[in-house]
Order: C-alpha cells, then sequence, then structure tokens
C-alpha cells in the first residue's frame, strides 16, 4: 500500500498532463478519469493506512485533520486555478500542465518518506 501512494500522485500528474493535449473529448475524458482513479487509490489507501496505525482514542481527531487539510488543499487549488485564468492569463492547458507537475512533488517526497519507514520495519 505505501508504494501505491507515490505511484498514484505521478498518473495523476502524467494523466494531467496527457489531459493538456488531448485534442478530442474522449482522449480528454479518458485522461481525467485515469487522474481520479489515482486520486481514489489515494484516498482509499491513505486512509486505510490511518485506521491501521492511529490509537483508538486519536483516530477522529485524525481523519478531521485529513479532511481538513484536504478541504483546504482542493479549495487553495481552486482558487488558484481561477486566479491563473482570469488575472495570470494562463490558458486552461497550461494550467492542467501545472497541476500536473504540482502533483508528481509530493510522489516525489514521498519516496523517501516510503523508503525510511521501510527501513525502520527491516523491510527495505
Amino acid at each position: 500500500m505505501w508504494r501505491s501512494v507515490s505511484l498514484s500522485f505521478f498518473v495523476i500528474g502524467a494523466a494531467y498532463i496527457a489531459f493538456s493535449h488531448a485534442p478530442n473529448l474522449p482522449l480528454a475524458f479518458t485522461a481525467i478519469m485515469v487522474a481520479h482513479m489515482g486520486g481514489s487509490n489515494i484516498w482509499v489507501v491513505t486512509t486505510t493506512l490511518l485506521q491501521l496505525h492511529t490509537d483508538d482514542r486519536f483516530r477522529g481527531r485524525v481523519f478531521a485533520l485529513d479532511m481538513g487539510m484536504l478541504m483546504l488543499a482542493v479549495s487553495t487549488s481552486n482558487y488558484l486555478l481561477g486566479i491563473g485564468l482570469d488575472t495570470w492569463n494562463f490558458t486552461a492547458p497550461q494550467l492542467a500542465v501545472g497541476l500536473g507537475m504540482a502533483l508528481v512533488i509530493p510522489g516525489l517526497l514521498w519516496l523517501p518518506v516510503q523508503a525510511k519507514w521501510a527501513d525502520k520495519k527491516g523491510k527495505g
């Protein structure tokens, strides 16, 4: 499960970059569908990992923080995309590439963390 989180961020990033270059609606739809499949995988896996590794007495608070941070990230990215279109005069394809590249960053950051945790468990 740990490895699929990083892989899913790369899938999302690649799918949004592919979306920005889609020549027609069916390919654009397919790229968005693949991106959301990656996002769904991240959500399911990280929620499962939180349940497995969080003490029962803190679990509700941890999930509340997780959901709050998710909503903050979603609203911030929507705001920045709107500003990018309206104020900074980026095109939608340019913003899709930027979003795709931005979503690769958590995947890159997750790799050394995941490797460190695997080493601590003696699996690395």
